[in-house]
């Protein structure tokens, strides 16, 4: 039995209960009555233990909860008060069957299907066990809600004007259910409601008038005290409700986040740590050049070299002159060997296999499949046809070029030419040679050449290109702060929608710390599927950007695992704030 005396109860600065008390017995339905906003719902909270508004000298069966803590207060919520409130919450995301399992699990209570149907007839709901709450009207809400509450077992039904929005049927039906609650399962029945209805079956009713709590009818009952339950929260059940409540949401926002965090964190390494010697790279690659064709692979004829030139004032163009020579050294003789011109920064140190000397800008190159021929013959005196050179001054590395091959200064074969009258400036080319010292000089070259003409380089650098272009830029990052920015305002959106969850969950007795847990797991998923697509993603971009190093790699899960935390506790910090501020029965009146 609960008795309640010297109630004062206010609501914020309005006084609403100056004083009074009531009983509530087993195996009585007792009303309370009282005018819209004189207290009832406030009161109902109090002695519901999810608010402290009122004061008062308060016993459920012997138990004074004034002096319990807030874990006791939680055990009694969880194993001995259900509430049906007015507007009949239950668990959106849960069918029929999978609210009642969840409210017997959560206290570890296994419930076959069998006693399922027993329930179900009690309130005379014959559903589905797979129907969709959406599907089903507010009576039949409202008795799937009493179920949850007998299914616990509680010993104290509240109901919250539980006839306001339903037709006679459904009244009579919940109005029968109410009297065998008291009657058959020997529960304590506490309804609050304005319905003249409760008054013809009521066996005790009380009213709030004038700002006192008194009774109106009494009738006999016995003194009598149940032993309480025990149970713990099933934190298995709650950790299965999150895993449910955000599946498809986890999955979608964690792949798009991660798309997006993969941008930002490719961007933010590689725009400010390694851009500059990945674009040094890909110009080494391609040896600082690119040559232009006629897409009908025509000549270039003077004026068309001219109109190119004019197009790309900034970067050095040259015709390309190719010729073949023998070549004999002192042992042996090759009979056909390409000769061919270098450009600016064509050929570095890096390409080097030997040399004589120290290198300058007049020195001849042979290719290492000359030097596999001759071997070191290639640096003795050498006859070329057309006495081109008479020496060689290194040799490249056998990736530079696999044909037998000697490189020239441009201005030497120009020379060349030049002494047999022949002007390469003014002659028709198959093509012509762009020398490029920038990435801004490779995209100068490839947007604004003729629509007819092709550049190309060996190998295709135009997707890296590209791709450094679009990582190097502050956009990706710029666009990771917006979606930051709009993910927290989301998200506090949804704890915010969520709050009916929250508030059910705790009038089950589900504590604040259990709720951090809830939290924190549904946001430990979500980050858990964005940092692991955000990791494979940049792990199959840095194969295109050439960024492939276990240090690029270390630093990449770094900024990842830094931004997962970040949101983490923003996400945490907003989600507490907000279980703080409101409580239980303010979140129900703001619903």
């Amino acid at each position: 039995m609960i008795e309640l005396t010297n109630i004062e109860l206010s609501f914020g600065k309005r006084q609403l209960i100056e004083k009074g008390g009531m009983c509530i017995p087993y195996q009585q339905v007792t009303l309370l009555r009282g005018e819209s906003g004189s207290g009832k719902t406030s009161l109902l909270m109090d002695i519901g233990l999810l608010a402290h508004q009122a004061k008062m000298n308060y016993l459920f069966d012997g138990i004074d909860i004034n002096t319990c803590h807030e874990k006791q207060r939680s055990y009694l919520r969880q194993n001995e008060i259900s509430f049906i409130f007015q507007e009949n919450y239950l668990f959106e995301h849960l069918n029929l069957i999978e609210n009642i399992y969840f409210y017997a699990h959560l206290i570890h209570r296994q419930i076959s299907e069998e006693e399922i149907r027993e329930y179900l007839d009690f309130v005379d709901l014959d559903l589905d066990f797979q129907t969709s709450l959406k599907s089903m009207s507010g009576g039949e809400r409202q008795r799937l809600a009493i179920v949850c509450g007998i299914v616990k077992d509680a010993k104290l039904f509240i109901f919250d004007e539980p006839t306001s929005y339903l037709d006679n049927e459904n009244k009579q039906k919940i109005i029968s259910i109410i009297q065998n609650l008291a009657y058959q399962k020997g529960k304590m029945v506490l309804v609050a409601s304005h319905d003249d209805a409760f008054v013809e079956i009521a066996d005790q009713i009380y009213e709030i008038k004038d700002m006192n709590l008194s009774a109106c009818q009494i009738s006999e009952y016995q003194i009598e005290s149940k032993p309480f339950q025990d149970y713990s929260i099933n934190q298995k059940v709650l950790y299965q409700y999150s895993l449910k409540k955000s599946k498809v949401y986890d999955m979608v926002a964690g792949i798009v986040l991660g798309l997006v965090l993969m941008g930002f964190a490719l961007s933010l390494i590689y725009g400010t740590l390694l851009k500059e010697n990945d674009e040094k790279n890909l110009l080494l690659s391609i040896h600082h050049y690119g040559i232009v064709l006629k897409e009908d692979e025509k000549p270039f004829s003077v004026t068309e070299q001219t109109r190119l030139k004019q197009a790309l004032p900034d970067l050095s163009i040259y015709p390309y002159a190719i010729m073949t020579s023998s070549l004999q050294s002192t042992h042996q003789k090759l009979n056909s060997i390409t000769i061919k011109p270098y450009y600016e920064k064509m050929i570095t140190d890096n390409d080097i296999l030997k040399k004589k000397h120290e290198l300058s800008s007049s020195d001849i190159y042979a290719t290492y499949e000359i030097y596999h021929y001759l071997k070191d013959d290639v640096f003795s005196h050498l006859i070329s046809e057309g006495q081109l050179f008479d020496q060689v001054d290194a040799v490249l590395k056998p990736n530079y070029d696999h044909e037998q091959v000697i490189y020239l200064p441009y201005d030497m074969i120009e020379g060349y030419y030049q002494q047999q009258g022949i002007e390469l400036s003014n002659t028709p080319t198959p093509w012509l040679v762009v020398s490029i010292n920038s990435i801004s000089d490779y995209q100068m070259a490839s947007q604004n050449i003729e629509s007819s003409y092709q550049f190309l380089t060996t190998p295709d650098i135009n997707s890296q290109v590209r791709l450094s272009q679009v990582f190097g830029s502050q956009y990706l990052i710029v666009a990771w702060i917006i979606i930051l920015a709009v993910l927290f305002v989301y998200n506090t959106y949804r704890v915010i929608e969520d709050k009916r969850n929250i508030a059910l969950l705790e009038t089950l007795g589900v504590n604040y710390y259990q709720l951090m847990k809830m939290k924190a797991l549904e946001e430990l998923i979500l980050l858990t599927i964005m940092g692991g697509s955000a990791l494979l993603l940049s792990v199959i971009m840095s194969f295109f950007l050439t960024l492939m190093t276990m240090e690029n790699l270390l630093l990449i899960c770094l900024v990842i695992i830094m931004n997962m935390l970040f949101i983490f506790v923003i996400d945490m910090l907003i989600f507490i704030v907000f279980v703080k501020r409101y409580s239980v029965s303010l979140l129900f009146r703001n619903d």
